[in-house]
């Protein structure tokens, strides 16, 4: 076989990805560099709490999500698909010195073996055209990835690969919701996942400390695939995954959220079991006032400037003996917080847990009751408020929950979710004659759009 060189055989790499491709994106914004939805920065500006820990909450989140992705992800090969020990050119040692270099090699000999069963006499051919241009390139890096990428493609064409014309079709398409969920295929239902005409079972299986969803897929003889992926892990953290059927082909989408409803991007598997990339999206996430006609709705849902957020006094550093688990306090100051007229000693207390996605989420409660005195009624109503059990602990809670008091005609409210994540409903809430009463609630809405389409 001609890969590595004419006379040096290819050794083929064990290395490769299982089909996880599971990257939690878990928050600020429920996570990462690929979702421009909301930017907690930016919004709490506009809003203007004044009093969010978010430095704090970065730092433990992006440590959370990084410990987690470690278990994620398996550790591929450096070696390309021929023996470093015997190099002999300088192209070829040029490869071997380069991670990115000998993982090329090693996907372009996995797509040659395929390539050879279906006609050995022209790849042969071919093959040995092309390894005079990629020696050409002698040490030149950039020359030899050029020369691997061309050919990579011309394979990957021939493997039924879609093209850029194929590829924008789908994209565009997977926009609307009501485009998209038609497709995928059911669970547990079998499935080509890598395009060669025969279909393989799926198996649920779960990845990393975050016990986020997965799929695996199982052969005719009980074999699970494995797929190399030249997906950047580090680029997409996301929990929901599917395989689809378009136009004759079976593609995967990966999405930010389990409910499927704010896609990271769409893949394709080639027949000899290399995952690229299609293209991939960036969401917006608005929020839809859909219960609540108080004047106060209205005024949240049009950011009016007449709502004021409560600023309590921070306290520098935060006070860490809180007498709750996982529990510091950044602020304390006076608020009137069941509308009764008179002013209680607040404290903002935040709760930062690692366990499972992690679980970041502000609220307040009357400052001797955080510091340990139970089984107060005043109290046990603000944690009702916020939907906080007695021990601090919120429920449910998973990503960056952030939440606020504010002031609005002459009443303290609780803002629930004002980074609009996908665990917690955005609420507006109060304490109105000793009982907590709902005012408003709103419904998350995602707009996609294309960040890149691969040519």
């Amino acid at each position: 076989m001609l890969v590595g060189s004419p006379e040096t055989p290819p050794e083929y790499s064990e290395a490769r990805l299982v089909i996880t491709t599971r990257h939690d994106r878990a928050t600020i914004d429920h996570f990462p560099r690929r979702n421009a939805s909301y930017n907690p920065e930016q919004d709490l500006d506009r809003r203007n709490p004044g009093n969010h820990g978010v430095g704090m909450k970065k730092l433990i989140w992006s440590a959370v999500m990084l410990l987690a992705a470690c278990t994620l992800v398996c550790h591929a090969e450096t070696e390309p698909a021929f023996s470093c020990a015997k190099a002999r050119t300088t192209v070829e040692r040029t490869i071997c010195s380069d991670d990115d270099l000998a993982q090329l090699d090693r996907r372009l000999a996995r797509g040659f073996e395929y390539a050879l069963q279906k006609d050995p006499g022209l790849w042969r051919k071919t093959q040995r055209s092309w390894l005079k241009e990629r020696d050409s390139c002698d040490e030149d890096v950039a020359c030899i990835k050029a020369a691997y990428e061309r050919r990579l493609g011309v394979i990957a064409t021939h493997a039924g690969h879609p093209d850029s014309k194929q590829a924008e079709k789908l994209c565009q398409k997977f926009l609307e919701p009501r485009n998209r969920t038609p497709l995928f295929v059911e669970r547990g239902e079998p499935v080509d996942i890598n395009n060669d005409g025969v279909p393989e079972m799926p198996e649920a299986c779960f990845g990393g400390t975050m016990n986020t969803p997965c799929m695996d897929y199982v052969d005719s003889r009980g074999n699970k695939l494995e797929i190399e992926s030249d997906i950047d892990w580090m680029e997409y953290w996301n929990f929901g995954e599917v395989p689809f059927r378009y136009e004759g082909k079976t593609y995967i989408n990966a999405s930010f959220d389990d409910d499927l409803a704010e896609p990271a991007h769409i893949s394709y598997v080639t027949p000899y079991n290399h995952k690229g990339l299609i293209c991939d999206f960036a969401n917006e996430v608005d929020s839809v006032l859909v219960e609540g006609s108080a004047k106060v709705c209205n005024a949240i849902a049009a950011n009016d400037p007449a709502i004021e957020p409560v600023q309590l006094r921070k306290t520098n550093p935060p006070d860490y003996s809180i007498d709750r688990r996982e529990t510091t306090s950044p602020a304390r100051g006076p608020v009137d917080i069941d509308n009764d007229g008179k002013a209680e000693d607040l404290m903002e207390l935040e709760y930062a847990s690692g366990a499972g996605r992690g679980c970041d989420y502000n609220y307040f409660d009357l400052a001797f009751a955080a510091a340990g005195v139970r089984d107060n009624d005043k109290s046990s109503l603000l944690l009702q408020l916020q939907n906080v059990r007695g021990d601090g602990r919120p429920q449910p809670c998973y990503g960056q929950i952030i939440n606020q008091l504010f002031r609005f005609e002459g009443k303290t409210y609780f803002e629930t979710n004002l980074s609009d994540q996908l665990s917690v409903q955005h609420t507006i809430r109060l304490i109105d004659g000793g009982a907590v009463v709902q005012v408003c609630a709103f419904e998350r809405r995602i707009r996609s759009n294309i960040l890149s389409i691969q040519k």
